[in-house]
Formats: structure tokens, sequence, C-alpha cells
């Protein structure tokens, strides 16, 4: 593997075991880091390299953004106007590689998602080469439940792949403690199944399964991402281009791995149906497979112990669920299902339908609703003028089902739901510190998540049309209008004074008021303004009125 100049000289899989501790120090802020580096680092060189990074981050700002995140792990501080020929809309996300950007295709008219490797990471020609294996690996194993590839560039030097933007959340955010339903587990586990499978079947190992490489979006599709650690399973084709941290040594995230993976040995199909069963477990129960105080100990146990019995965490649980966890989830890769195939077969067989629960299985009642249908064929034909009259002349049930979304105690307003209806953002004081935040809820969850935590209050929440984001206001430092991702983070000041922002229609603007409540109708008290969703200079809405607030865009975005 070729050195990154002026790096350390550390081993790739010491590496990842100084990524995953700078990741968990973010996630502790621990008071006393001599005893917390004490506590987690396993020996004295990575406990130097731990500190070195975790030091500069901390007098950077924000871990995302400082010079630590940036200078190591390829994280970009600000990101540039156009990648080619792609537009940056914002920052998606960043990681050891460098940074995933939302862009616009102005040449086909669409928005896409941008991998790109920092400047000083693509002067390493290893990982240049995994992230064009990434984009080859994605497009070998073309499914519906596989990201899309459009294109692979270069520019000014850093490498970069294109991709389909999927509108949603990682399936690491949907997982809340406790764990999902089993019919939402049941529906994403065959879709990621179904995903595996084509890889399979092209020949490609994904590697890296986790919950963070599975996108789940807005409309319940699931997307599987990056192939970065993804190899060929065919021993007679040509790997001179594979990256040399692919070939030959560790790679994949710690959690998730398999234990031939843990211990560098070669890797097949069954090690990403070991992962598959670490996901499933994690979906079920809200908590990982396996834990450990630091990087080392987890692979130990991942090589050395088995996983929790799901039916002890999740005792009603169907039993059948626990059967296939455990076979997923052996030592040994032969004692495994031998193909992702047959796990989604016995995944099938749990699957019910909520409107009619049966106690037979999924594919039982497949086989008896086709005899069914052709057994009864002629009298459905016979009774089909009775039975139109009947429902026509029925009463109209309503369309409406009730979902309560909140039963706390405390003051819950200012609901704004997505255009999709699968998010709910709400006002309330639930958190008890005397002040309202913004919560969020996925419809399909069963309670809410903070997005804000401010002293101040934060209310008036509106998605945008992609239900990516949100604007709210707040009335910290004298208040006004911020904009906050629905994935959560720092809000961002858009308007000082800024109130009850809406977007418009295509998202690209945002209409406000400026002015105060109870003396909005007094003349030159109030007034509306348009600004860039993605910020900038505010106009004036008609200069000429004595007075306007409370702006309401049209259906069609050309008319407030």
């Amino acid at each position: 593997m070729e050195e990154i100049p002026g790096e350390p000289e550390h081993s790739a899989t010491e590496w990842e075991i100084i990524k995953e501790l700078v990741y968990q120090w973010e996630t502790d802020q621990p008071e006393d880091l001599d005893a917390w580096l004490t506590d987690h680092c396993p020996s004295v060189s990575l406990r130097q390299e731990v500190e070195r990074l975790v030091r500069a981050s901390a007098t950077a700002g924000d871990f995302m953004q400082g010079g630590a995140a940036q200078e190591h792990f390829g994280v970009a501080a600000s990101h540039p106007v156009h990648i080619g020929r792609y537009r940056v809309i914002e920052e998606l996300g960043a990681g050891g590689l460098g940074v995933v950007y939302a862009a616009y295709d102005h040449a086909l008219e669409r928005k896409v998602a941008i991998k790109v490797l920092a400047d000083k990471v693509a002067a390493a020609s290893d990982r240049s080469k995994r992230l064009r294996w990434d984009a080859k690996a994605a497009s070998a194993a073309k499914h519906p439940n596989i990201v899309v590839i459009y294109d692979i560039g270069n520019d000014a030097g850093s490498d970069y792949i294109v991709m389909e933007c999927v509108e949603g959340l990682p399936l690491g955010k949907l997982i809340p403690p406790g764990g999902l339903p089993a019919q939402t587990v049941l529906k994403y586990a065959l879709q990621i199944a179904d995903a595996l499978e084509a890889a399979h079947q092209s020949g490609i190992i994904h590697r890296d399964l986790k919950p963070n490489n599975i996108m789940i979006a807005n409309n319940g599709v699931v997307k599987l991402l990056d192939f970065g650690l993804a190899k060929h399973d065919d021993p007679s084709a040509e790997h001179t281009s594979l990256p040399s941290t692919i070939e030959g040594h560790f790679a994949g995230t710690v959690a998730y791995v398999s234990p031939e993976q843990a211990e560098g040995k070669p890797v097949d199909n069954r090690g990403d149906i070991f992962s598959f069963g670490c996901i499933l477990f994690e979906m079920l129960t809200g908590e990982q497979a396996f834990h450990g105080h630091n990087a080392f100990s987890v692979l130990a146990n991942i090589i050395n112990r088995q996983a929790p019995s799901l039916l002890r965490v999740v005792p009603q649980l169907d039993q059948r669920f626990e059967a296939i966890v455990q076979r997923c989830l052996l030592k040994q890769p032969g004692e495994r299902f031998a193909t992702i195939g047959e796990v989604k077969a016995q995944l099938a067989e749990l699957v019910e339908t909520r409107e009619s629960p049966s106690k037979f299985s999924y594919r039982t009642r497949k086989l008896l609703v086709r005899w069914g249908i052709a057994a009864c064929a002629a009298a459905f034909l016979a009774m089909g003028v009775m039975q139109v009259a009947l429902w026509r002349a029925r009463p109209k049930a309503s369309q409406f089902d009730q979902l309560r979304v909140t039963a706390d105690a405390g003051l819950s307003t200012y609901p704004a739901v997505s255009r999709d209806g699968r998010l709910i953002a709400f006002a309330s004081d639930r958190a008890g510190n005397g002040n309202l935040d913004l919560w969020l809820r996925h419809w399909e969850l069963d309670d809410a998540r903070p997005l804000t935590s401010n002293a101040a209050d934060e209310y008036s929440p509106a998605f945008n049309p992609a239900g990516s984001e949100l604007v709210y206001r707040s009335e910290q430092d004298g208040g006004g209008l911020y904009r906050i991702s629905t994935l959560g983070g720092e809000g961002r000041l858009l308007a000082p004074g800024g109130r009850d922002g809406r977007f418009s229609a295509d998202g690209h603007w945002i209409a406000y008021w400026k002015g105060e409540i109870g003396a909005s109708l007094h003349r030159g008290c109030a007034k509306i303004y348009i600004i860039p969703a993605n910020g900038g200079q505010p106009e004036d809405f008609l200069p000429g009125f004595d007075v306007s607030a409370y702006p309401v865009w049209s259906a069609t975005g050309d008319k407030v």
C-alpha cells in the first residue's frame, strides 16, 4: 500500500481501530481525556495516534469540519461550487475516504449524489483505485435495491463518482432502542437480501455491510451503498486493478465483520451472510450483536463468543427469527447458510399481512390463494353484477386512519408533515427543560427523536419538498429563521429576525416574514421576504405594501 506522505505508519487493521476510537471519542466526549485513552487504547503507538487526532480535533471546533478530520480522514471544511459539470448543493456526509455531496446535473436535469476523494487522500493511488472499484462493483450488480452509478471522473486532481441521490435516511438512523417492528424488519431485510443476492450472482462480495451503508428511501425502498471494500468472488478474475487494501488485508467496519474477515482470512459470500445476521439482530433488538470496550475486544468477541439469544432480548419474537439469526452468525463459514437466497426464503416464511394474519407460512398462503382463485372463478363471475350493485349502494367508509403522534403530558404544537407523509415534525417541551425544541417522528416508528436542544424556544417547522430539511424559528441570539437537516446536526441561521419560513414547490426559495407577533397589522411593522433556500441576500416581497406577513406558496410555486 502506498503511504500518504507525512502520515505515521500503521497497518490497515490499526488504522481501522484508530478510526473507530476517534469516532467513539467524538460520541463519548470524556472530561478526562488521559483516563479515557488509558481505558480504550490497546497500545502506546495507537494511543499516541488517537491522542494526536482528538487533540487536533478539539482545537478545531466541530469534528466533521475541523482540522483533524480534514487532515487525516479526508473531510473538507467547505464544499466547492462545481465538481465537473455538476453544481454542488450541499454536503451530505463525510467519512474515511472523503465527502459526499448532493449536486444537480444540468445536462440531464436531475439531482445526484457525488462521492469525492479529498485532495490529500486522492494522492494515494490505492485510495483512488478503491473509489473507482466502488463504482465498478455497484455498476456490475444492477438491481433496484443497489444504488445506481451514473458517472465517474476527476476534477482538479480529485476522483469522484456520481450516483443516484437517495432521499431518505440510513438504516442506522431508523433503528430505535428496542428495535423495529418485526414486519418492518422483514420488509427491509428481504430487500437487503435481494440486493446481496444480485451482487453475489454477479460475483461481487460486499465485505462492508452495515446499517449506515443501507439507505431507506422515503418510499420504503432499500438501497445498498458503498462497494468500496467489495471484491470479486471469481478466483480466475483479473485482480491487478484492485486496491491493495482490498486484497489480502483487513477491511470492513469492526462490529459487523465476520470472524474470518476479522482474522484476515479469505472471505466469500458467507462473510456477507454473517454481516447480514448482525444487521438483522440489530434491527430486531436495537442493539449490536457484538459489544466491547474497544475495537480489539469487539473483534475478539466476534471470533470467540456467541451473540446473545434473540429471544432473551426480545421474548415476544417469533422463535423462527432466532434460528435464522443464529445460523447466520455461526463462526465457521461452512455451517452458515450457503447462499443469501436460502436466508431470504426462510425470512419469506415469516411474512404476514397486517390485514389478514394467518398461521400459515407465506409460501403456503400463496398456494392457497392460487387454488382458491381457480376454484371460485366461476362463482365470482356469476355474482359480479350483484356485487357491483351492492358496493355502489353501501355508504362510503372514511378514507382516514388515526395515528397518535404524541403521548406525553407536556405541550406539543406547531405540527408539520413532509410531502410524502412519512415524517412529522413538531415543537414540544417534552424534554422537561422548560422550553420548546423541535422533534421528528417517522410514521413507522413508535416515538419521535429530538432535532434541537437549545435553551431558547424553537418552533414553527416547515419541510422542504424532499423532506430532507426543515426551516424553523428559533429565539436564540435575538431570534431568526434557521435551517436544519432531518438527519440532525446544528441549525444554520438563514435570516435574522425571520419567522414562519415556507419552501417553494421546487425547494429553491423560502418565503418568510419579519416583525413582532401581535403588531403585524400595524403599518410598517411586518414585511415578507424571499430568500434562496441555500441562503443569500433576501429580497423584499412587493416593497409597496404597508404591511405583509405569514406567506404561503401556491402549489405551482410561482405565486405567494
